[in-house]
């Protein structure tokens, strides 16, 4: 059991502190035993420190990489975006002027018309005028 208060205390519990103080006499009882054992702690611990550094180190690095991919991923959106907002603006204009062009053709067009029914009418005109004329020449004729 660990204590509440404080974890890093030994537990309360008086079997497992037992159990503390005979494994620490059987060390205590061995100096070399002990010594080896100190040993192996301390470079256990130095390795651990070692990887510990090395993990923030890493991650200190990953952070970077991080802000700099993100940094490029945001420029990247931004190039695209000023790309794609040319383009949609040459293409609306030229959608404008072919508009443009093509209002004007529909107009040149309705004139065009216009002109053909006035033509149209015009020789309609003239040709009941022939008629009437060769019917004018031709009665006396076909009368003698």
């Amino acid at each position: 059991m660990i204590t509440p208060n404080n974890p890093t205390l030994p537990p309360n519990d008086p079997a497992v502190l037992g159990n503390m103080l005979v494994a620490l006499v059987e060390l205590l009882s061995r100096p070399e035993e002990a010594k080896k054992r100190i040993a192996e702690y301390s470079k256990a611990y130095a390795t651990a420190t070692e990887q510990i550094q090395r993990a923030q180190a890493a991650t200190v690095e990953l952070r970077q990489e991080q802000a700099k991919t993100l940094a490029s991923l945001d420029e990247a959106k931004a190039l695209h975006t000023a790309r794609v907002n040319a383009e949609r603006e040459a293409h609306d204009e030229h959608c404008r002027h072919r508009a443009s062009e093509l209002d004007e053709r529909e107009k040149r067009v309705a004139a065009l018309e216009a002109q053909a029914e006035a033509d149209a009418a015009a020789a309609a005109r003239l040709k009941a005028d022939l008629q009437r004329r060769i019917r004018i020449v031709s009665e006396p004729m076909a009368a003698a």
